[in-house]
């Protein structure tokens, strides 16, 4: 596991690697104290040549909401055995993952509003969205899922991730932080589902690795399915960020994914897919390697396991970057308006008891809004009176 990297949560997560990450991170630039980090952010959507007329198995979003958030999904093709568009039920996944997020839902659980009551004005929760994303997404198939949000409050990049989508972030021409594939065994990942209801007997938001790392204005941040990372390697997509350094995201997007769909064309390319399928002890039978026995560039050998793999794919890339920080509401008024946000959600949902939370944290703020309101002409009129005072006493004669 890269150095730096927080994985602080997942079933089987090996602990956090020892490291003092303020030394590492001292030389960075630190924000101004009006300044805050926020994502610009681009994709890149290329469906697998064979399912264009349906537009592919993936599905993703991009959101604006705090200082950004990020969800991708891939429908499970094989699914289509059974006469089921894989692409539904990932579609409904990521649109239910980022209402969460969003704070959109038609209906929320009790357990859900009073995460988002204690989680303040911008809500930061990408486990708690796959977990709402899975319960709620009742269509037959399955689907592996990443989100991501940026927290401006801690500066950090927090993410959960389920199955083989999954991210990099990139510092400086180094890759500082990624996610793991999460894999039953080889080319079976963890993934979500529902027959056609949820059901407890899938992968869940539980068995999900949640990370946590510090970002920095400049990082780069490029997040895909597996249609990415099986057919692309760590150093061209480095190399591509570098030539596009500077620039706006969208022609990394563009140029990661038309990579990858070169590689995925390549029936001679080495891909990543394939060294993972030999490091798992996959191969050629000897007939096939002595069929295919020829040149190749320049050099007589036998046939060797290669080529990419077609797959749809989707590239999300967020540039880092600042901007000024909004004027600061004052906290009775911001706690407020969080109140009146989360009671409009509760009112939609069955649950008298989430109504009742939401209620009494409306009469709350509403009651210290109230006394901020009446103490402040006094406040005023306390700061006022010496300079009227002042004002009043007949100039001094020198």
């Amino acid at each position: 596991m890269l150095k730096g990297l927080k994985r602080i949560s997942g079933k089987n997560a090996p602990a956090k690697e020892a490291g003092n990450d303020d030394a590492r991170f001292a030389p960075l630039k630190q924000l101004g104290e009006n300044e805050q980090l926020v994502w610009i952010m681009a994709t890149r959507y290329l469906p697998h040549p064979d399912k264009v007329s349906y537009g592919g198995e993936d599905a993703h979003f991009i959101s604006n909401y705090g200082g950004g958030a990020i969800g991708v999904a891939d429908g499970v093709g094989g699914w289509q055995e059974a006469g089921v568009n894989p692409a539904e039920y990932s579609r409904t996944l990521i649109a239910n993952a980022r209402a969460y997020i969003e704070g959109t839902l038609t209906e929320f659980t009790e357990d859900e509003l009073e995460a988002r009551i204690e989680g303040g004005d911008i809500f930061i929760d990408p486990k708690g969205a796959l977990h709402a994303a899975h319960i709620r997404t009742k269509v037959p198939g399955s689907a592996t899922a990443v989100v991501m949000q940026l927290s401006q409050d801690t500066q950090s990049l927090v993410a959960a991730n389920v199955g083989d989508s999954g991210f990099v972030v990139i510092r400086a021409g180094r890759i500082v932080a990624r996610s793991r594939a999460l894999q039953h065994y080889f080319d079976c990942p963890l993934q979500f589902g529902s027959f056609p209801d949820f059901v407890e007997a899938t992968d869940t938001a539980e068995d999900a690795d949640v990370y946590n790392e510090r970002m920095y204005p400049g990082d780069v941040l490029v997040a895909g399915t597996d249609g990415l990372w099986d057919n692309v390697y760590d150093h061209e997509i480095i190399s591509i960020v570098l030539r596009h350094r500077g620039a706006a995201p969208q022609p990394i997007a563009d140029d990661i994914a038309a990579l990858a769909r070169n590689h995925a064309s390549d029936a001679d390319f080495y891909s990543p897919y394939i060294r993972e399928a030999q490091s798992q002890g996959l191969d050629l039978p000897w007939w096939e390697k002595l069929l295919g026995a020829g040149f190749r560039k320049g050099k007589f050998g036998l046939r060797q396991l290669s080529g990419g793999k077609q797959d749809d794919i989707t590239v999300v890339v967020a540039v880092v970057a600042t901007q000024e920080r909004p004027p600061q509401m004052p906290p009775v008024a911001a706690a407020a308006a969080a109140a009146e946000t989360i009671a409009e959600a509760s009112l939609k949902t069955i649950s008298r008891r989430s109504q009742r939370i939401a209620e009494a944290a409306l009469e709350e703020a509403a009651a210290q809004s109230q006394s901020h309101l009446l103490a402040w002409p006094i406040s005023q009129r306390m700061e006022e009176a010496p300079l009227e005072e002042a004002a009043a006493q007949p100039p001094k004669v020198l």
